[in-house]
């Protein structure tokens, strides 16, 4: 149950951009994130540090933050490039309706997703500093926990 949720929100977790694009440019970054914290909040319950026993509900709200390393889950930096911070809030349908935010060296970039199983893309709506106006996708590829994120920058 844990893998699905994150695999819900993982894609609007993982940022961790170090270079600088612009609007003319189209550029392609590889990441790999570390979840760093979990929270689980049941509709009108008190937060938890553990995954629900069964399927969320309509309500329910997850929060998550990462350490963002340059690479993938096989090949990366030693130390993180930055860091990101997700809320997700579980609709009638319980389906995750999710924004993150991804700090980078004074700058940042703001993401929207819906999530998914397995393998899914968010979208950039947006940033601060370097990354101000930064449009694109995300795709998210799941690793128990953690992630491999593409992201492209257009």
């Amino acid at each position: 149950m844990r893998s699905l949720i994150l695999a819900g929100v993982a894609g609007v977790l993982a940022l961790g951009l170090v270079g600088t694009a612009s609007a003319e440019s189209s550029t392609t970054l590889r990441y790999f994130e570390k979840q760093t914290q979990f929270t689980y909040t049941p509709a009108g319950g008190r937060p938890t540090h553990t995954p629900p026993n069964g399927p969320v509900k309509p309500g329910d709200r997850i929060e998550l933050a990462g350490d963002l390393y340059a690479g993938d889950h096989k090949h990366h930096s030693g130390k993180p490039v930055g860091s990101d911070h997700t809320i997700c809030v579980f609709d009638a349908q319980a389906k995750p309706h999710c924004d993150a935010q991804a700090a980078i060296g004074g700058s940042m970039l703001f993401i929207t997703s819906q999530g998914g199983d397995g393998d899914f893309t968010s979208k950039i709506t947006g940033g601060t500093g370097r990354f101000l106006g930064a449009r694109g996708t995300v795709l998210t590829h799941p690793i128990k926990d953690n992630a491999d994120i593409t992201v492209r920058l257009r």
